[in-house]
């Protein structure tokens, strides 16, 4: 059998949100999938951080972290592979928006994340 690399997603795929778990069939697939040989990957829109609070670490030993829609990819030691961090420009381009607009906003990084507003007006 060659080596793959298997990516998986977290919200509705890998992750219950009507269970609040990780249904053991996955787990059991992913397990065998190891055993094969296969590189497990987890691939989210949200930081490793967010996605530590669901306890899916707790069942899975994931390889590699694809993380916050691909701009921060990380091993399991937390060791950078990619990082594509937003521009001052951008950022305060998107500011200028959120303010005019009276929007709220979140900014994530690799191991914090910041609420531009209240998190009680959302």
């Amino acid at each position: 059998m060659n080596k793959k690399i298997l990516f998986f997603d977290v919200d509705s795929t890998l992750y219950s949100h009507k269970t609040n778990s990780v249904p053991l069939s996955a787990i059991n697939a992913i397990k065998k999938a190891r055993e094969n040989g296969h590189i497990i990957v987890l691939a989210t829109g949200r930081s490793k951080l967010l996605t530590s609070t669901l306890g899916i670490f707790d069942v899975i030993d994931f390889d590699y972290f694809v993380t916050i829609n691909g701009t921060l990819v990380i091993d399991k030691n937390d060791n950078i592979i990619f990082s594509l961090p937003c521009d001052k420009e951008s950022i305060n381009k998107v500011l200028k928006i959120v303010d005019k607009h009276s929007l709220n906003l979140c900014f994530i990084n690799k191991d914090d994340y910041y609420l531009y507003k209240d998190e009680d007006e959302r």
